[in-house]
């Protein structure tokens, strides 16, 4: 069960670095889109971007939410993604995204197939105050 600061944060349209493991074992990092449930974070990308090939090797990943307001914070969510849903949920889950970060249809064209990516958190850093 996510902690309600947690849930609301993620909720919010507050943006993510996602951090993932590359093979090499190098860290590769992106800005996404992000939302949650009473218990998991989500992301979603595509079967053919980077981060996806990383968490079929690797599904540890890092979290950073970049909490909106007048002064820099950020939320840090270690954790473990526990499923990578593609088909309609996939699709849809872009859509949702979409929508709630900017109002409108994803408008960006899909290469290869949407990954809706289920996050458990394991340990979560607030920022101090």
């Amino acid at each position: 069960m996510l902690d309600d600061r947690l849930k609301e944060a993620a909720q919010a349209k507050n943006f993510a670095m996602v951090s993932t493991k590359l093979p090499n074992g190098h860290i590769h990092s992106a800005v996404m889109w992000l939302h949650a449930d009473d218990e998991f974070l989500y992301v979603n990308t595509e079967t053919a971007r980077q981060k996806y090939k990383n968490l079929t090797h690797d599904d540890h990943v890092n979290v950073s939410i970049w909490l909106a307001g007048d002064r820099p914070a950020s939320i840090e969510v270690r954790g473990t993604v526990v499923d990578l849903i593609t088909g309609d949920e996939g699709r849809a889950h872009i859509e949702e995204l979409s929508h709630k970060y900017i109002g409108r249809d994803y408008p960006n064209p899909i290469a290869s197939e949407r990954v809706k990516i289920k996050i458990a958190p394991e340990k979560v850093v607030y920022p101090p105050g």
